[in-house]
């Protein structure tokens, strides 16, 4: 029994070339072992090999994170910066930038193709066109890039902290002929709830996303984000 367990190990992994190394994320679980019944799941770290240094063996700590997925929808690189109104009197002049770089491993869906596109708005939902954003459909890939920066405009600085942005990847298939949208996961920028239904509240890295952005005005904040079920 140890809650500060030292293991002191290396593994090895094979990679056809640095290029596809760079391309992969490295899946950790933590586990309980158990003498009776199931081992207990204590959390898991999910790194993108592109942005650590892969060609030295100089530990880092990383914070586990829950499993919100049974079933893993893919990730997004996301960057937001949060623009207050540099005059007090023009509250309505602040904005907030997001910027969707890319997405990786996708689940693979109707006839075993995925044709991905990002769905942007701000939260609490308006009919405003500034507050809503479709993204270019990307063609049968599950590794999508877009380096696409939209901009949430007219918004109150008094109120930020009660807005939120929220990302949705879909996939534009067919079924019998006829297009339809399904829905992949969502990500939800925020810092406390903005609507009655809690189970899209922010969560874990998306509320300190938030949190950073804001704590930082006029400056990019880029993270990786795990995409979850609706629900």
């Amino acid at each position: 029994r140890a809650e500060n367990p030292v293991f002191n190990e290396i593994f090895q992994y094979k990679a056809p070339s640095m290029e596809d190394l760079c391309s992969m994320t490295l899946w950790l679980t933590v586990w309980d072992t158990r003498q009776l019944g199931h081992n207990m799941f204590l959390g898991e770290v999910r790194i993108q090999l592109d942005s650590i240094q892969i060609t030295t063996l100089k530990p880092s700590w990383w914070q586990l994170q829950h499993l919100e997925d049974s079933h893993f929808r893919g990730s997004i690189l996301l960057g937001l910066m949060y623009c207050p109104s540099p005059d007090d009197k023009k509250k309505k002049k602040t904005c907030l930038k997001l910027k969707v770089v890319e997405a990786r491993d996708l689940p693979l869906m109707d006839n075993n193709r995925t044709n991905p596109y990002a769905a942007l708005y701000l939260l609490p939902k308006t009919e405003s066109k500034d507050h809503k954003y479709k993204l270019q459909m990307k063609k049968n890939t599950v590794n999508p890039k877009w380096n696409a920066e939209v901009n949430f405009n007219y918004l109150d600085s008094a109120e930020i902290e009660d807005n939120g942005i929220e990302i949705q990847m879909l996939h534009l298939g067919k079924v019998e002929k006829q297009k339809q949208c399904v829905l992949i996961g969502v990500v939800r920028l925020c810092q406390h709830k903005v609507n009655i239904n809690s189970a899209l509240d922010g969560r874990g890295i998306e509320v300190l996303h938030w949190k950073e952005a804001l704590s930082k005005p006029g400056v990019w904040v880029e993270k990786w984000h795990n995409l979850r079920s609706w629900e």
